[in-house]
């Protein structure tokens, strides 16, 4: 009896061990911050004779529709801040996973429309990575057109109007 004890317990550790690496945490980050210049450059975000913040309107695409956004966050309901970063404002706005997405567990991708009037408007889209518990933005569209992809630089586009 008294091998048959260590044995037993010997066996039970090896088994409870496993060999697989622990995540011990989730990243969360799918923010994105965008600089509004004009054609010369210069930012006009919440400046004199630029574009005010407070008529911008974000919309998610959810199941193909267009949805506007409004938060119960009164720092962020309208689904966007205006920060100051190094004295240029920037729009700082979050590229909400779509959890309706076929492809949730493991890549989607996410749609937003910043309105700017009936007729202005650019379509964002964000590719997500979901893998190994992460939720990371890895990739920015902007009408269409690759503008980042995966900590070349901060996340951030240019909006030119």
């Amino acid at each position: 009896m008294k091998k048959i004890v260590p044995f037993i317990i010997l066996i039970s550790i090896s088994v409870s061990c496993d060999k697989k690496e622990i995540t011990c945490c989730t990243t969360i980050d799918f923010g994105l911050d965008i600089l509004i210049v004009n054609a010369d450059g210069v930012n006009i975000l919440d400046k004199v004779d630029g574009i005010a913040s407070k008529d911008i309107r974000l919309f998610y695409r959810t199941d193909s529709e267009w949805i506007e956004h409004f938060g119960y966050d009164q720092r962020n309901a309208k689904g966007m801040t205006v920060e100051e970063i190094n004295g240029e404002n920037r729009l700082r706005v979050l590229l909400t996973p779509d959890y309706n997405n076929p492809d949730y567990d493991t890549r989607g991708f996410t749609e937003i429309k910043i309105q700017f009037s009936e007729s202005d408007f650019d379509i964002i889209k964000g590719e997500i990575d979901f893998s190994n518990g992460h939720v990371i933005c890895t990739k920015i569209w902007c009408n269409d057109v690759l503008k980042w992809e995966a900590y070349t630089s901060d996340r951030l586009i240019t909006l030119i109007k």
